[in-house]
């Protein structure tokens, strides 16, 4: 037994020896194969030239395909400049004409004097209207109810501390809340009014009412001034005032 131990013992040394020679043979083999083939002999030729060679053989297509795209641009361009000039030719250059109006207003008339001047001025002006000339009678200085009965009651109380004597409080009527500060017979006194009230930071708004009628008003708008109408504005005898259009 103890023969047959030592004999495998033998025989895989002997195996591990012939194995590693053999590995060491088979790399020199490898290292000493050729890398090239002896029986053919190969030209060397540098990366560089090669590169070049291929620049040089490559040209005619690339020239060919700019070729063809530099003629149809050529062709789009030339198009193009002829639809500018055929578009050109077409629409011509025509001056825009901005017209240019005068206003005027005729007053006071009577309703037949208003009427009868309308109706002659219609085919000489671009435009004539006749309407009522009002004028207020009276100028009411007053604070517009802007909530309840309580909020107009404590806006009173915030005009007395601010030294506001002058006020009535109307508390019936589709007025009820507004507090009046004063009716006057001139658009100037309820001027003068407003202002002493702004002096205190009291805020508040003016109405005209009872307004009054004036007469009528005739309103021309024309493009000749008043040349091609002077004969029957003249006869009339009235004011003619140049307004804004």
């Amino acid at each position: 037994m103890k023969k047959i131990f030592l004999l495998l013992v033998f025989l895989n040394g002997v195996l591990l020896f012939w194995g590693f020679n053999s590995s060491k043979m088979s790399d020199n083999a490898v290292r000493q194969t050729s890398l090239y083939n002896k029986t053919k002999v190969e030209e060397l030729v540098l990366l560089s030239e090669v590169s070049a060679e291929e620049k040089v053989a490559k040209p005619s297509k690339v020239n060919v395909n700019k070729t063809a795209d530099v003629q149809a641009l050529d062709v789009l361009q030339v198009a193009d400049v002829h639809i500018k000039k055929t578009v050109d030719v077409q629409v011509p250059n025509v001056p825009k004409v901005i017209d240019v109006y005068t206003c005027y207003v005729v007053r006071p008339l009577k309703e037949k004097e208003a009427n009868a001047l309308r109706s002659k001025l219609e085919s000489s002006v671009v435009e004539v209207l006749v309407s009522l000339q009002l004028e207020p009678q009276e100028y009411w200085v007053m604070i517009p109810a802007t909530g309840s009965w309580a909020h107009s009651l404590s806006k009173l109380e915030e005009i007395k501390r601010k030294g506001v004597k002058d006020f009535w409080l109307l508390s019936q009527g589709e007025n009820k809340g507004v507090i009046s500060l004063g009716v006057y017979k001139t658009a100037g006194r309820a001027q003068n009014r407003l202002h002493w009230l702004r002096q205190r930071s009291v805020n508040t708004t003016v109405i005209g009412r009872k307004h009054k009628s004036k007469g009528y008003v005739v309103r021309l708008k024309t493009k000749d001034a008043l040349d091609s109408i002077k004969p029957h504005l003249i006869s009339l005898q009235k004011k003619i005032l140049e307004i804004s259009c």
